[in-house]
């Protein structure tokens, strides 16, 4: 934990430091845990009734990172889905990403 700036519980912290650094990406890119939970958000949007593609990725959005995408953004998820066949290993790529992200691990 001490990657996210994890406070010292042997210490007082009146306040804990904040930093964006390459290795919290890094470690959110290639643990194994949040690749599973990849996979998990991926299932639960595919169990869903949502049919339409841009639905899926405003929920695949407001659920990790609660807030609804930019356009550029959809366009974006939008293509990545049409050039590929399987939709689980998609989706979990998708996911992936968004866990990845400077706005998963930042709160605006």
């Amino acid at each position: 934990m001490q990657v996210f700036d994890f406070a010292d519980p042997n210490l007082v912290t009146g306040s804990r430091t904040t930093s964006s650094v390459p290795t919290q990406a890094l470690f959110l890119m290639n643990n194994p845990f949040v690749r599973e939970q990849s996979k998990v958000a991926a299932k639960r949007l595919m169990d869903t009734d949502i049919k339409e593609d841009h639905e899926k990725i405003e929920f695949a959005y407001k659920t990790s990172l609660g807030r609804k995408p930019s356009s550029r953004e959809i366009e974006i998820i939008y293509n990545f889905l049409h050039n590929k066949e399987n939709l689980l290993a998609v989706w979990t790529h998708v996911f992936h990403g968004l866990f990845s992200s400077i706005d998963f691990r930042h709160v605006d």
